[in-house]
């Protein structure tokens, strides 16, 4: 050893290790409550007066715990705890979650609780579901009947949704795709596995019960982001369009499928789309020939018909007016010049019709239809003497 050089005794070790252990013990506890004291729900430090401002912003319902100089207050709710806190909003625009000792909801019109019978433990968020509430205490909604005291659903919904008349409760399958099961008297009465909410179109939910096609999620994921990587900026109903038409890719080609009345279109698609056989009234392309019977599927010209009927509520044959035959002319289109192409418009041709998705890399125009040539909705190029058109609403 050294001279000058005294070693630490093993006491002096175990004080010097204690002391750095402490620190981070300490560094991390004020981790902890600064990024605790960042999160959703807001709470009041122990001790001081706690109180919850109800207040809109927008014609929107809000409330804030401790909030001051908030413009358009409705109403100043006094807590009893100083750990009180607030939960969703916005049931009939009068009423608030709140846990106060424990969880209820108030009603600030009448000042009226109605206990909400949740146990007495931290939730992530509660939000109002119709006449009753979905709680969440991990990553998931449960839908909570507070009536009866009883789970309606177990933990897997992303979200809520209530408009137009409709309620239920949604999860994603894929990036692009919800799936909605609909709930009537807190039972589920019917599950939608094609759905998007179109926020800037009416504020409505499109859902579509069709047949899967011979395409995964994540395929049809696939074809969506190569489409809006060329069109970021694509609105919600052609993207609903497009989408409507990509998962059905596989499903098989029937020659004058989709016409005659809308109730015989949709209910071809939906019932009996790549599922019964149907008999060809008269011949068209390929094997398929008057009399023949084959597995029932929608034409070009039908596909396009019930994807966009699906899509708009539109039926873009109500007129009378074919889409195919020669130049297309039809009071709910507009031609345009194939450079203004947006995924959803129609190219088309005398014999063929298809909606255009986006140009491949040899500067191709590529589309979803429901091809004669390979008898299957399909996704490819398709460029030969061709027209375009727009529907006019997209205009």
């Amino acid at each position: 050893m050294e001279k000058g050089k005294k070693k630490l005794k093993p006491t002096a070790k175990l004080v010097i290790f204690s002391i750095i252990t402490l620190v981070l013990l300490v560094v991390a506890v004020l981790l902890y409550v600064v990024i605790i004291g960042k999160g959703a729900i807001k709470t009041l430090a122990p001790g001081k007066s706690s109180s919850i401002s109800i207040y809109t912003v927008d014609n929107e319902l809000k409330a804030e715990v401790n909030s001051d100089n908030k413009e358009n207050v409705l109403d100043t709710y006094k807590c009893d705890n100083t750990e009180c806190k607030v939960y969703g909003t916005n049931k009939d625009d009068t009423s608030v979650i709140i846990y106060d000792n424990n969880y209820f909801i108030y009603n600030y019109s009448n000042k009226n609780k109605t206990e909400l019978n949740l146990e007495d433990k931290e939730y992530k968020d509660i939000i109002f579901a119709k006449n009753n509430v979905a709680v969440k205490e991990t990553d998931k909604y449960a839908l909570y009947d507070y009536s009866n005291k009883n789970y309606i659903s177990e933990a897997i919904y992303d979200g809520i949704v209530n408009k137009n008349d409709i309620y239920g409760a949604y999860y994603y399958s894929s990036k692009y795709n919800e799936k909605l099961d609909i709930y009537e008297n807190n039972e589920k009465t019917k599950e939608y596995k094609h759905c998007v909410k179109l926020e800037n179109y009416e504020d409505k939910l499109y859902c579509s019960e069709h047949v899967d096609g011979k395409i995964t999620d994540e395929e049809v994921d696939a074809v969506i982001d190569k489409t809006l990587s060329q069109y970021p900026d694509l609105n919600d109903v052609r993207l609903f369009t497009i989408k409507t038409g990509i998962e059905t890719v596989g499903l098989p080609y029937f020659w004058g499928g989709g016409h005659g009345s809308l109730e015989n279109t949709i209910y071809t698609a939906e019932n009996s789309w790549g599922i019964k056989y149907c008999t060809v009234g008269a011949s068209g392309f390929k094997s398929q020939v008057a009399g023949g019977s084959y597995p029932c599927g929608l034409d070009c010209s039908g596909y396009v018909r019930w994807v966009y009927y699906e899509a708009t509520g539109l039926d873009i044959m109500g007129k009378g007016v074919s889409v195919i035959g020669g130049r297309f002319r039809h009071p709910d289109y507009t031609q345009i010049n194939e450079e203004e192409l947006i995924p959803g418009d129609l190219i088309m041709d005398k014999d063929h019709v298809t909606i255009y998705l986006y140009k491949n890399e040899e500067g191709q125009n590529v589309s979803v239809h429901s091809s004669f040539n390979h008898l299957k909705v399909e996704v490819s190029h398709y460029n030969k003497g061709c027209e375009y058109f727009r529907l006019n609403m997209w205009k």
